[in-house]
């Protein structure tokens, strides 16, 4: 840091084999102030992550930010199966480790100003569905296991979804199930995740 800052959010960014964020700063005394971490990165979750008031960051800090990735079968979420060496491209297929920050310069008393105000539904997990293309030229759909109150219904005009739910693998170490795509002679075949009436509570 070249001058005292007041930091106001955080931006982490990487792709589908993007594992685990942690970020810190170190002060010029040495001292460490921990500023977010991830231990299950979902691509999903990208955006700012808000702090709940300015956090004064001194001149002479440095910020550290150490990301993980998982390029293995293990992931459910890697693009190519069987794995291949993945670089730096803005495709959501390629990777990238990307960390952006808001802040303004530090003004006395900034670390008493609350930022609750600011929208904090960028940090929020909500349910993902994704389609991953199989080295195989076969395709898969990928969703967050949940929980029974939601269902997978598929539909070729939008207009009339039926329920689908052929042989699915769970993966328990990263809470993603991987379904097959059985072709079904249609042009366009579109997927949603809703609400079960029969096992939500949700009205």
């Amino acid at each position: 840091m070249e001058e005292d800052i007041s930091l106001i959010s955080i931006y982490p960014h990487c792709h589908l084999l993007g594992k685990s964020w942690e970020i810190y700063a170190i002060n010029p005394e040495g001292n460490r102030e921990n500023l977010l971490k991830i231990d299950s990165w979902d691509f999903n979750w990208q955006g700012d992550y808000p702090l709940p008031k300015y956090l004064k960051l001194n001149k002479g800090s440095t910020i550290h930010a150490i990301a993980t990735y998982d390029n293995t079968v293990d992931n459910p979420m890697n693009p190519s199966m069987p794995p291949k060496a993945s670089g730096w491209g803005g495709k959501t297929t390629d990777e990238m480790y990307l960390l952006g920050f808001n802040y303004v310069d530090y003004r006395e008393g900034d670390e008493n100003t609350s930022l609750n105000h600011l929208d904090l539904k960028a940090s929020e997990p909500l349910p993902s569905l994704q389609i991953r293309q199989n080295s195989d030229l076969t395709y898969s759909l990928i969703y967050e296991s949940v929980s029974d109150s939601w269902k997978i219904e598929r539909s070729d005009d939008l207009l009339d979804w039926n329920p689908y739910s052929p042989t699915a693998h769970a993966s328990a170490n990263y809470g993603y199930t991987v379904m097959p795509i059985v072709p079904n002679g249609k042009q366009k075949n579109y997927f949603r995740v809703i609400s079960d009436p029969n096992t939500s509570n949700l009205e």
